[in-house]
This record gives structure tokens, C-alpha cells and sequence, in this order.
């Protein structure tokens, strides 16, 4: 599709009285502009973004920009605004590569996290109305006893779930649900899964679903309807968004819930990824679905005009207010976060919220003083081409930033995201780390250690160094544990189904009479046990990786203590008559080797915790 260039409006007559064919000529163009939707720039005026690229050149930037990745891309809708309406608008591509179905005004994308700012928006409503205290304990504000996972005595306020700083280890169960069936009431769901506060508040930013999950039920526990209900009232019909849907079956919104079935998914470098329809469970963390025409009508109104109402609030000081920043990065007073609005770098500061799903993903982001965005939406799972590097054509290159040379060299040290899981079954999956490099220096961080933490602090979260006891494990321990599945894959293999036999058939031809080894059945039934134990982690793994139901991998875990019992058991009874064993010095080693693989199998079992099937 072509750019649409436009121009911009004149306050003044448009003509003046004449001839009625001239009034009829005048008429005619009246219609087809009122009818393009998009406001008209003076060629003489030059406007220009952020990254100095003019208004009326932006289209053919981009559609240039989009020629050279299409070999990887799907589709794409895209829309550039300033304060006085559309600048830019366009879609790309295909919604359905397969069957070549092109991209319309009409298809529907799902927005994932950037759903999250309409809780926020909901937030500060109540705020303006004086009904919820963004400072108060956010017990305050829900039915008793309902959080249960505290571990520290500092209260949790609705600032902390906005800066995403509550302290809340991140959730992975049931997060994407296939059979909306099995979705449940947004508060049966949060106290199911609610997780370990590892964090003390206001210490550590770990970017939390449930968090924000659980601030949109305190908008349902004040306001006396479910979220679906409370967003449609009090944002979609304010604004005039017709084509959105927010409920996890969509079914808020009949007409989205058709056109989402259209919608094909890829991954972010363009292979097809099959259905990717799925709930989430914590829908106001990442659910609302809608056309690019509505995301775009909820962006504008964040960049009113001044003097022009803002259809959210009744007072121009809430928008003001809540984009005030609420933390910064590290001690420096650099806005990080401003009343859930992350702050990010580009040639200039702008703030807004990205998101992603199992097969869309989208960004929101605006320059506040000039009020200039863009919102984007793709159908590719962790997409960053048109998401994040093609802002650049906005809002400039970080490269020309004022903020540019801040960080002047990397941090050593081995790190690991704040947004993670240190305990449960599911706490294996913290055992990776992360070494900076030179090429960090091409974004904006901080290196900070004022609360005690060592920590990189980045647009969405923290990324904590880590100390020796913590690194080491995660490095010794699967290593031990390769090695031991290679010796455990040798013995069975090698031995059990290969040598042994052929010995024992060459000296049953020979007439020799077979010696019983004494303890080999144990040392083939150790590994045995060891190779199940792996293959039992692969498939929790994959179950996990593809959004299974906890329902099919918690009897897993169980599995894997029970497991965990018989390798303790058999490692003790080894250890007992290898003190009496009469045997030569070679297979005592070996039965030697075979007991402290079965206690390394036993250490990772019990240092990430999966043997707690019931924590799942």
C-alpha cells in the first residue's frame, strides 16, 4: 500500500461566498478530506520528527525500511502521530503468509504487554476520583488475607506494582491457557499462582505480569466490575474504540473474536508457527486485541493538545501526573518509570510500553515534549526489526543522544535478570547468566549499588550481578550433570546393551561358565534412573516451552521426587557395601563414580527445587 502524505489544517475560512458551482466544487473537497480521517501538513511548514527526517518524508523512509526486511517479515500496521493527529499511516504485508492473505484496516492484532497500560490508565481514574491512594498498603484495598506470599514486613503500594519494584518472582503456569474454558476469575487466578515475593519493595525492578494482574483486580475490588467491563465503560467508549476486545475469549467484542481467527503467527524471523490462539490467564497483563485505527485512537489521546480535554480524565493535572516519573535509574534523576509508562533512549527520551504474545507483538511509545508517537503492531512472536530498531526513523539513533556516552566502559562480573524464579520447581529455570559486552554501551544503563544491590538498571527491569556462591552453582552444576548423563548414557549403552552381552554370548560358546558380577544390576538400574530423570526434565521442559497446562507436568515433578528418594536411597546402600566389597580396584571405581553421579543428580534436584510438585 502507498503513503498517505497529508497536510496540515487551517483555522480560517475555507471559502467565501460565490457561485453555487463553486460552492458545490468546495463541497466536494470538504467530503473527501473529512473523509481521509488524517490531518494535512503544509509543505511550506517543513515539519520534522525527532530524528530530523521530515513529516512528509517519514512514509517513503519507512516503506523503504520495510522493502529491505520483507524476506523476514509478516505483517505489519503502523501509525506516526503528533498532537494534531495522524502523520503516517500504513499496513504491510500478510496476516496469513501461507494462503497469502494481505493485511487490511480491519484485521485485528493482539497488543500483549502494552494492554498493561490500560490498568494504568484505570489506576489513575480511581486516583483522580479519590478512591485508591497510590501510596497506601495495597491490603487496604483487597478482602483479607489474600496475599499471602509476603515475605517482608515493608508494605507493597500501588507505586511499587506500577514501577514493577513489589518484589514478586516472575510466573510462568498458566500464564497462555489453549481451552479458554479453563480460564478462571481474574482473582481465583491470582491466588492460584500467586508467587514468592523474593524482593524486598522498592529495591529491585523485576518487570511482573501478576503484578499488574493484581492491580487491575484492585480496580475490580473498588469498582464493582470485572476489568473487561470497567476498561470498555471508562476507556473504549470514551474513545470511540469500536474494533477492541480485552476478555481472554474475546468475547467482549464478537466482530474482533471473527476477525482474530484470520490472524496466522510467525516467529521474528518469518517461519510459520502454526495456532497460536491462545488466553491469558492474567488477561489486563497482556490480552486487548483490536484494529492498528483503535490502538492509534488510544495512543492519541495520551498526547492531547493543549487546552484539549483529555477524554480519560476529568483533569488535565491526572495526565499530567502520571507522566511524572515515579523511579529512575539507579541515584541519577533520569525518569525510568512514570506510573507503569517505561522511559526508554533514542536520540530523545520517549516513554510508552512494548508488548509480546505467543505470536504478536506491538509497541507504544511517545516523545512527551513534542507529543510525537507511533504505535506498531506485528504478527511475529518477539519482534524487534519494525518493534524497536525502525523507531530509530522517529525518534533518532541512541547514537545521538545527550545520554550516549554516560556508560564509558562494562561492568565484570557474571549477571542474571531480576525477572526470574529463585524458588519452587520451576527455579531451574534461573540458572543462566549474563556477561556484558562492549556492545552494551549502544544502549542507555546505569550501574548502580546504592540500595545495597548491584544491579544494572534498564528499561524494564534490573539485571542483579551475581555473587560467587550463586554463579558457581549454575556453571558446576550442569556441567556435572552432562557429564554424568554421558557417563550414565555410555554404561547403559555400552556395557548393558553391547559388551556385556557379547561377552557373556562369546564365553557361553566357549563353554565358560558365567561369572555373576556382583552389584552390576544396581549399577545399570543407577544410570537407568538417571537417564529417566533426564528424559522426565525434557519433557517438562517442552510442556512448559508450549504452554501446557500445569495439570499435565505437576505429577512430574512428583516423579522427580520420587526419584530424587530412590537415587539417595540406592547412593546410601552403595556407600555401605563398598566398605565390605571384595572386588577388584577398577569396578569399586566404577560403582564409586556411578554413586557421586546419582548425588549430583540429587544436589540439582534439591538446589532448584524440583522435587516441590506442590509449588508448581
Amino acid at each position: 500500500m502507498k503513503a498517505i502524505k497529508t497536510k496540515e489544517r487551517k483555522n480560517k475560512a475555507i471559502f467565501s461566498a460565490g457561485t453555487i458551482k463553486q460552492i458545490s466544487v468546495w463541497l466536494l473537497v470538504i467530503v473527501l478530506f473529512l473523509g481521509s480521517k488524517k490531518p494535512v501538513y503544509a509543505a511550506d511548514e517543513k515539519k520534522t520528527l525527532p530524528s530530523g527526517i521530515a513529516y512528509d518524508e517519514i512514509g517513503s523512509q519507512i516503506e523503504a525500511y520495510v522493502k529491505e526486511h520483507k524476506d523476514t517479515s509478516a505483517a505489519m500496521a503502523v501509525t506516526i502521530f503528533d498532537r494534531e493527529g495522524t502523520i503516517y499511516q500504513n499496513h504491510f504485508g500478510y496476516i496469513d503468509l501461507e494462503n497469502q492473505k494481505p493485511i487490511e484496516e480491519e484485521s485485528v492484532f493482539e497488543w500483549g504487554s502494552a494492554t498493561k497500560t490500560l490498568v494504568w490508565i484505570s489506576v489513575m481514574q480511581l486516583v483522580e476520583q479519590g478512591r485508591l491512594d497510590l501510596k497506601e498498603d495495597i491490603r487496604t484495598y483487597l478482602p483479607d488475607r489474600f496475599l499471602t506470599n509476603l515475605n517482608y514486613d515493608k508494605p507493597v503500594t500501588m507505586i511499587n506494582l506500577m514501577n514493577h519494584n513489589a518484589g514478586f518472582q516472575e510466573m510462568l503456569t498458566d500464564l497462555f491457557v489453549k481451552d479458554y474454558k479453563n480460564v478462571l476469575p481474574l482473582a481465583e487466578q491470582l491466588k492460584l499462582h500467586e508467587p514468592k515475593q523474593i524482593y524486598e519493595p522498592g529495591t529491585v525492578t523485576a518487570y511482573s505480569n501478576w503484578g499488574v494482574a493484581l492491580a487491575a483486580y484492585i480496580v475490580e475490588f473498588i469498582s464493582g466490575q470485572s476489568f473487561d467491563e470497567y476498561a470498555r465503560e471508562h476507556i473504549f467508549e470514551k474513545l470511540g474504540m469500536e474494533h477492541t476486545a480485552i476478555r481472554p475469549d474475546l468475547s467482549d467484542n464478537e466482530w474482533v473474536k471473527e476477525k482474530r481467527q484470520e490472524l496466522m503467527c510467525y516467529s521474528a524471523d518469518g517461519k510459520a508457527m502454526g495456532d497460536c490462539s491462545y488466553a491469558i490467564s492474567l488477561y489486563p497483563a497482556g490480552m486487548c486485541t483490536s484494529t492498528l485505527g483503535d490502538f492509534s485512537l488510544f495512543a492519541q489521546s495520551l498526547v492531547m493538545a493543549e487546552g484539549e480535554k483529555c477524554h480519560l480524565f476529568d483533569k488535565e493535572e491526572t495526565l499530567t501526573e502520571m507522566f511524572s516519573a515515579t523511579s529512575y535509574y539507579g541515584d541519577t534523576d533520569i525518569p525510568l518509570n512514570c506510573h507503569g509508562f517505561w522511559t526508554q533512549e533514542f536520540g530523545v527520551s520517549v516513554m510508552g510500553h512494548g508488548g509480546n504474545t505467543a505470536g504478536c507483538s506491538s509497541n507504544l511509545m511517545f516523545h512527551k515534549e513534542s507529543g510525537i508517537g507511533v504505535v506498531v503492531m506485528t504478527n511475529q512472536q518477539n519482534e524487534e526489526i519494525f518493534n524497536y530498531d525502525m523507531l530509530e526513523l522517529i525518534f533518532g539513533s541512541f547514537a545521538d543522544s545527550k545520554l550516549a556516552g554516560y556508560n564509558q566502559q562494562v561492568p565484570k562480573g557474571f549477571f542474571r535478570s531480576a525477572r526470574t524464579i529463585l524458588t519452587g520447581p520451576l527455579s531451574v529455570y534461573s540458572m543462566g547468566f549474563y556477561v556484558m559486552e562492549e556492545s552494551d554501551l549502544d544502549d542507555f544503563w546505569v550501574y548502580d549499588d546504592s540500595q545495597g544491590v548491584e544491579k544494572i538498571v534498564s528499561s524494564y527491569g534490573d539485571t542483579l550481578k551475581l555473587s560467587p556462591d550463586e554463579y558457581i552453582p549454575i556453571i558446576v552444576l550442569p556441567l556435572l550433570l552432562a557429564a554424568g548423563a554421558l557417563y550414565a548414557l555410555s554404561t547403559c549403552l555400552a556395557g548393558g546393551c553391547i559388551v556385556s552381552p557379547l561377552l557373556r554370548l562369546r564365553k557361553k560358546k566357549q563353554g565358560i561358565p558365567l561369572e555373576k558380577i556382583p552389584f552390576a544390576g544396581w549399577n545399570y538400574a543407577a544410570c537407568a534412573l538417571m537417564l529417566l530423570w533426564l528424559v522426565n526434565f525434557g519433557v517438562i521442559s517442552l510442556q512448559i516451552s508450549t504452554y501446557a497446562p500445569s495439570s499435565h507436568y505437576i505429577w512430574q515433578f512428583a516423579l522427580s521426587a520420587v526419584m530424587g528418594i530412590m537415587m539417595l536411597s540406592m547412593a546410601g546402600s552403595m556407600i555401605y557395601h563398598l566398605k565390605k566389597m571384595e572386588q577388584p580396584v577398577r569396578r569399586k571405581v566404577k560403582y564409586g563414580v556411578t554413586t557421586f553421579f546419582l548425588f549430583v543428580f540429587l544436589v540439582v534436584i534439591l538446589y532448584w527445587n524440583m522435587y516441590q510438585f506442590w509449588a508448581v
